[in-house]
Formats: C-alpha cells, sequence, structure tokens
C-alpha cells in the first residue's frame, strides 16, 4: 500500500506524450514506458515502428493515432494494454486486412474505439471488436462498406451489451444492409447516430434487439435509447410510427429527408404525440431546423 506521498510522487513521474504536428524523429524507446498516461501521435504520418521495442503500458489510458496514414495496426497486439480505456485510429488507411489484428489488441478495459475514415468494407470488422466486452463508445464514420452484401448470409451475432453511444453513419449502410443490426444485441445504448446513410425504412427499428442482465428481451419501458440521429436520409413521415417501442426517447433528428413542408410537421406532430407524450419525459423532434416539442 502506497503512502500519501508515495502516490504524489508516482503521480509526478506520470506523464503524457503529445507530438502532434512534430516533424522531427521521435524515439518512443527513449521513454519510460511505464509512467504513460496518454499517448498522442497525431498528424505526424508516422511509421508503426516507433512502437517496436520492449514497452510496459501497463498505465496507458489513452492512444490516439489519427491521420497518420498508417496501414498496419499489427504491432499493437503486442502490448498488454490493461488499463486503456481510448482508442483513436480517426483517418488512417486501415482496411479488412486489419480486422483480425483488431480482434487481438489485448485491452479488456476498452470504452471508447474510433475507426472512422478508413477503409473498412467487411461488416466482420463488427464481430472484431466484441471482445471489447466494456466498449461503451464506438465511431464509425465514412468507411466503403460493401452495399452488395446479402445480410441473410451473415450468420454472426454482435454481443454489444455496454455499448451506450454508437455512431454508424455516413456510407456504413445503405437500405438493402441497415437491416444488420438486428443481429446486435444491446442493453445500455442510450444514442444511435444513423445519420448520412440515405436510409428510407426505418422498419428495422422494429428489430433492434435489447436484453436485460437475465438476456431476456427488455419490456418499451425498459428500452434505454434517448436519442437517435437519423439526418441526411431519405425518410417520409409514414416512417415514423416505427419510433413506437421507445419510450424513453429525448431527442429524435430527421434533418434533411423527404419531409418537406408545415403539412408534413403538422403530421408528424399527430403521429408522434400519443408515443411520446406517454414517456411522461420531455422530447424534441427536430426536422429541417424545425423543432417540435413533446412535454
Amino acid at each position: 500500500m502506497l503512502t500519501k506521498d508515495e502516490k504524489k510522487n508516482q503521480e509526478k513521474e506520470e506523464y503524457d506524450i503529445d507530438i502532434s504536428f512534430v516533424s522531427s524523429p521521435f524515439r518512443l524507446k527513449d521513454t519510460n514506458s511505464e509512467k504513460i498516461k496518454q499517448i498522442k501521435i497525431d498528424s505526424y504520418c508516422m511509421n508503426m515502428e516507433i512502437f517496436d521495442g520492449n514497452f510496459n503500458f501497463i498505465n496507458l489510458k489513452k492512444l490516439s493515432l489519427k491521420n497518420n496514414n498508417i496501414n498496419d495496426i499489427s504491432i499493437l497486439t503486442n502490448f498488454d494494454f490493461s488499463n486503456l480505456e481510448k482508442i483513436n485510429l480517426n483517418s488512417n488507411h486501415l482496411d479488412d486486412k486489419m480486422i483480425d489484428k483488431i480482434n487481438k489488441i489485448k485491452a479488456p478495459n476498452l470504452k471508447s474505439l474510433n475507426l472512422s475514415f478508413n477503409y473498412f468494407t467487411d461488416y466482420k470488422l463488427f464481430k472484431s471488436i466484441e471482445h471489447f466486452e466494456n466498449l461503451e463508445i464506438f465511431k464509425m464514420e465514412s468507411n466503403p462498406f460493401n452495399e452488395n452484401v446479402n445480410i441473410n448470409e451473415i450468420t454472426d451475432e454482435y454481443n454489444f451489451l455496454s455499448m451506450k453511444n454508437l455512431y454508424l453513419f455516413n456510407g456504413i449502410f445503405c437500405n438493402e444492409t441497415i437491416g444488420l443490426l438486428a443481429k446486435f444485441k444491446f442493453r445500455n445504448l442510450q444514442l444511435l447516430n444513423l445519420s448520412g446513410n440515405n436510409i428510407k425504412s426505418l422498419k428495422f427499428l422494429d428489430n433492434l434487439n435489447f436484453v436485460n442482465e437475465q438476456n431476456e428481451t427488455l419490456v418499451e419501458e425498459g428500452i434505454p435509447l434517448e436519442e437517435i440521429y437519423l439526418n441526411d436520409g431519405d425518410i417520409e413521415k409514414d416512417e415514423l410510427i416505427h419510433f413506437k417501442k421507445f419510450k424513453n426517447l429525448k431527442r429524435i433528428e430527421l434533418n434533411n429527408n423527404n419531409i418537406k413542408d408545415l403539412d408534413d410537421l403538422n403530421y408528424i406532430h399527430q403521429l408522434l404525440k400519443p408515443i411520446l407524450k406517454a414517456n411522461n419525459k420531455k422530447c424534441i423532434v427536430i426536422v429541417n431546423g424545425n423543432i417540435i416539442e413533446f412535454n
């Protein structure tokens, strides 16, 4: 057991590495790796050989390597990231060859993962992140997923029981593949962002799967979803009936869809009123900048 003075001295020794936008060579092996709490190497155009060494990242909490043209993260599988909570690999050149490598990253306490703006096309990626059992935030924006895949041929199911905020927008799904979400199992999901997927039908919402700790399907009042973003799609007003199972919604965004005029807004108000009024909670629906409030 450390004394108060020993704890203070230890905290002083811990430090962060931030070499973003630095062009001069950096040698990670010159550092005392077990004291590092955060590594931020953004926009460095780095080579992953920077991690080539016998490092101890036992205290590392955050790892950000965004915008580096990285195409291979194999070396990250060599380390024990027992306390790592956040990985940001946004805006690199990662593709399907890295799916297996992601599955082998040892980060049992990971809470946040960002793989946006890469080159993944295979939905097997979702299976590879399932082993992060404490993952609460997953961001996957603007990856060129295969729109021609037959989701009925995908036999995998995906357990995301700790997931709270899920961002799958701008080209992750299309009308033919959005049904894949029915294979996801949630318990704590509060925010779902599916904007920019050109979705037309909201029928997939009926099949979202929420379970309790006994793995039993949650009844409507128990579903924790509070925010859903469906901007920039092809949704028409009649599709909004599919919100009926979500009794705890606080925010719905439907900007830039096939909802055009005041008559549509009045229709939406009448359609959603009996659904959202039953919540006994305040909810707002935003359509093309117009705010409809339900109290």
